[in-house]
């Protein structure tokens, strides 16, 4: 995770003079031997998975494909370390299996110039410091505006009733990678950042990310308890994306 901290580090030095050279197309000399591949996706799928800050390390540098190698089943999670997972995507477990596929290069969408533009200029003052190897830099994004996302608990949870919106109890967390924080009118703001709460990224009319981290904020009185999380995403035009996980939280 060392190597995802120094880039966090060099995505904020280099955020001014990124956002300020945008405007131009980048020139072909920027790449310097990086190759940014870039993996439109539409948002089709929202998975949802949960864990615990303490065994943080492969669900928040592992792709997708490996977090459905872990299970949340018979291990519990610490009340007051509780994370979730939720990545937005155009495929599931069932259309990757067998199929031999390598999801970097399949299911994608259109590219966007004008993101794809922004995020080159911004990866390329950044990348410069921190890495100096010729393997493809595969970069997510999405393309629709998300415009609402509720969490909700099949039980009594925080206080609230079943099914009442959590999503105020809980804040970006462990954002380590390039999360690239889009307005709806395609305008690179910057990084989403750890602690950011979901009423004040909405508020960007942001551009849904591929993944995102969250923590409870506080511990929940109720556990130790089992119960099912729903994360439902409001997207641009009436898209709705919701999936669920069953966990259980320790003491």
């Amino acid at each position: 995770m060392m190597f995802a901290r120094l880039l966090r580090i060099a995505f904020a030095a280099a955020f001014v003079i990124a956002v300020s050279s945008c405007e131009e197309r980048p020139d072909e000399e920027l790449s310097n031997g990086i190759d940014f591949m870039y993996c439109p996706r539409d948002c089709e799928y929202v998975h949802v998975n949960a864990f615990s800050e303490s065994d943080a390390a492969p669900y928040v540098e592992g792709d997708l494909p490996l977090i459905w190698g872990l299970s949340d089943a018979g291990r519990a999670i610490p009340a007051d370390d509780l994370c979730l997972r939720v990545d937005v995507g155009s495929y599931t477990e069932e259309m990757l299996e067998g199929s031999g596929l390598d999801p970097h290069w399949n299911f994608l969408s259109t590219h966007d110039g004008q993101m794809e533009d922004q995020m080159t200029r911004y990866l390329f003052l950044s990348f410069t410091d921190v890495y100096d190897g010729t393997l493809p830099v595969f970069v997510e994004y999405r393309k629709e505006v998300c415009r609402e996302i509720e969490i909700m608990a099949d039980m009594n949870l925080f206080g609230r009733a079943p099914g009442e919106d959590l999503s105020d109890k809980f804040e970006f967390a462990l954002m380590t990678d390039p999360n690239f924080l889009f307005s709806s009118d395609k305008r690179l703001i910057g990084l989403i950042e750890n602690g950011m709460g979901v009423e004040e990224y909405l508020a960007f009319e942001p551009i849904v990310f591929p993944t995102a981290f969250f923590k409870a904020k506080e511990t929940p009185a109720e556990a130790p308890a089992e119960c099912t999380l729903t994360v439902v995403l409001e997207l641009e035009g009436g898209k709705s994306l919701s999936a669920t996980t069953e966990l259980k939280l320790g003491e």
